[in-house]
């Protein structure tokens, strides 16, 4: 981890982070929790296993110089939120010792918990979910009987699961399964948010994912203050960098 300033105080802090799985959901859903709660950059993580990426700054339109890499972490501090983005790939082959060296880290910075974005495949998936309940969740045995279980059976969303079945909507040699058995290993608390979709035009997944997030911190804290804090908006503004999704647009005068 490299810092960018001093550390913030994150002992006791909830980490989100995406899995790099379908339709990139996860890291869409991280992109607007950034951009919607004005979370500042504090670091970035340097891995050989994470492929190396370099752009523009995701999150301003002003062409301000500042470079976006492939790892980069983000502190909400009024809601003692971080908040873990990918923009590459992780080097096949190598989740395990990736998710390794993560878990190491969260462990050093001393999160209470972290919340894992992912999502799985309608298409090689079918039965795993009941038809109108496109998000699931799986957790680490550390927290069975725990008030976060509680929290995520009362916004009623299917309980999923990390095998190596058909009916798994989290398979064990993905990037999502190796993290939760590296957080296993360790007692490290995990919650796993799955979106169920298919492959495509993933941004009201992204949107979804996003304000299940809040819904889920809403409900694991009881303090209104920051039940408050934690509302999802009424409409996700969408970062400057998403305008070009899908490149700049067609020259009208080839059509005419």
């Amino acid at each position: 981890f490299l810092p960018c300033g001093p550390l913030p105080p994150w002992e006791g802090a909830t980490l989100v982070m995406p899995a790099l799985s379908i339709g990139n959901v996860g890291q869409l859903a991280v992109d607007l929790l950034v951009s919607c709660r004005s979370a500042k950059r504090v670091g970035f993580l340097e891995d050989d296993a994470i492929v190396p990426t370099i752009g523009n700054d995701a999150f301003s339109s002003q062409g301000t110089g500042v470079l976006t890499t492939s790892a980069e972490v983000f502190w909400d501090a009024p809601r003692r939120l971080a908040l873990l983005q990918f923009r590459a790939p992780v080097v096949k082959g190598h989740f395990a010792s990736f998710a390794s060296r993560v878990v190491a880290w969260v462990n050093e910075m001393k999160f209470s918990e972290v919340v894992l974005l992912a999502s799985c495949d309608t298409r090689f998936r079918p039965g795993a979910i009941m038809p109108g309940h496109e998000m699931a969740f799986a957790m680490t045995p550390t927290l069975l009987s725990s008030p976060l279980e509680r929290a995520l059976e009362s916004l009623g969303w299917e309980r999923g699961s990390v095998a190596d079945t058909d009916a798994a909507l989290v398979r064990p040699h993905s990037m999502a399964g190796s993290f939760f058995n590296e957080c296993v290993k360790s007692n490290l608390s995990l919650v796993v948010l799955i979106a169920v979709c298919p492959e495509g035009e993933n941004i009201p997944d992204g949107e979804r994912m996003a304000t299940s997030v809040c819904l889920f911190l809403q409900a694991t804290i009881g303090d209104e203050t920051h039940v408050q804090a934690h509302t999802p908006p009424t409409h996700w503004t969408h970062p400057p960098s998403w305008r070009l999704f899908h490149g700049t647009p067609s020259d009208p005068t080839l059509f005419a």
